[in-house]
């Protein structure tokens, strides 16, 4: 019973729309709504997390939230979405993350573009406030 109720409660309460095919060079646009009739807790709205499939198991992209070396604010922990509000989550398909120290004390920037194959995004959510689900959507890079 408990997990029909979580399967029901991934499909009918939040959804993320989004092409399920996305060219490379582009952006992946995704929208999260909530399909619901009461508030829904997104937790890290601001962090996207992107997945690989790869070698038979999904391995974490490395997406750079705040340029390398930045003194950047702490983002929200959380944002709830009133009953239809939705999210915009983009991604510019960039790979990266933050090397070795510089000269002038400032780790460089190294960025890729994500290769072609299958990806998933992931959002973790609430209903109530307190237990934590899950709900993904798979897509595929092409050239």
């Amino acid at each position: 019973l408990y997990q029909y109720i979580t399967i029901y409660n991934t499909l009918k309460t939040l959804e993320i729309k989004g092409n399920a095919d996305i060219k490379k060079g582009s952006t992946a646009t995704f929208e999260l709504i909530n399909n619901s009739l009461t508030p829904i807790t997104i937790f890290a709205p601001w962090q996207k997390r992107i997945e690989k499939f790869e070698n038979n198991s999904w391995r974490k992209v490395r997406i750079i939230s705040c340029p390398c070396g930045a003194n950047c604010d702490a983002p929200s922990q959380t944002v709830v979405l009133k009953p239809s509000e939705k999210q915009i989550l983009d991604w510019n398909l960039m790979e990266g993350w933050c090397d070795k120290k510089q000269e002038n004390g400032t780790p460089k920037t190294i960025e890729n573009i994500s290769d072609e194959g299958l990806y998933r995004i992931s959002v973790d959510y609430s209903i109530d406030g307190t237990n934590r689900l899950t709900i993904t959507k798979e897509f595929r890079i092409f050239n």
